[in-house]
């Protein structure tokens, strides 16, 4: 990630892109690509975002769309979802929306997201099938407080 924010969406590989919404919401968003390296690809880039967030900033506030046709759930994906939310040790809150379609999926994930948020005390995760209510989340978090 680039030490200014731009609004350059960055090609990762994978069909998994990375770019600033807001000088303060980074996006990742993904075509669909369920295939291991993808969610290799997906995964460090949601690593890397958290981690190099502008540190004069209090709050990370991540914008995950998820919504493409393609995008499910599997084994792996489930597998490197939980690695990577209970491997990163966080010094500041994070604000994470998350887009997926309106479907069963939807309903499942936000399983995983209420156990996640229930043992990341400084993570608040909401889930949209809008990508619009998603950004309005985000932009009212921006001065709240967790």
């Amino acid at each position: 990630m680039t030490e200014r924010p731009s609004a350059q969406r960055e090609d990762l590989g994978k069909g998994v892109r990375r770019y600033w919404l807001t000088p303060r919401i980074v996006v990742i968003e993904t075509d669909g690509d369920m295939s291991p390296a993808a969610i290799d690809v997906w995964a460090e880039a949601t690593k890397q975002a958290v981690l190099n967030y502008p540190t004069e900033h209090k709050s990370i506030y991540l914008l995950q769309n998820l919504a493409h046709p393609n995008q499910r759930i599997t084994p792996y994906a489930r597998q490197k979802t939980e690695t990577l939310y209970t491997s990163m040790v966080l010094t500041r809150p994070v604000y994470i929306a998350v887009v997926l379609q309106n479907s069963f999926v939807n309903q499942i994930v936000s399983m995983f997201v209420r156990l996640w948020d229930r043992s990341q005390p400084l993570v608040k995760q909401r889930i949209f099938i809008s990508s619009d209510a998603a950004i309005h989340w985000l932009e009212s978090t921006l001065t709240s407080k967790l």
